[in-house]
């Protein structure tokens, strides 16, 4: 037998538009048009506006920020942090 265990909507798809009502989440974020060579980022959502977003993430153990527009961004979801 075998029993699979799993919350439903741990790791969902996020719509551009529901992310204003998740600050402080978890985040990971893929782009469309890499940044600084940076196409993925998995980090806490400080801030969203009207067109961007403000991710916090760690880069060899420093805390650093990026500012994301709405429109570069081509998949998002919530990430589990273990």
């Amino acid at each position: 037998y075998n029993l699979d265990v799993c919350s439903f909507g741990a790791e969902r798809e996020l719509t551009v538009g529901e992310l204003d009502a998740m600050a402080d989440t978890y985040i990971h974020v893929e782009l469309r048009n890499p940044t600084k060579g940076i196409d993925t980022i998995e980090g806490y959502l400080r801030e969203t506006d009207d067109n961007s977003i403000t991710v916090e993430y760690s880069d060899k153990g420093r805390k650093k920020t990026a500012q994301i527009e709405k429109d570069n961004i081509r998949f998002v979801r919530i990430a589990v942090k273990l």
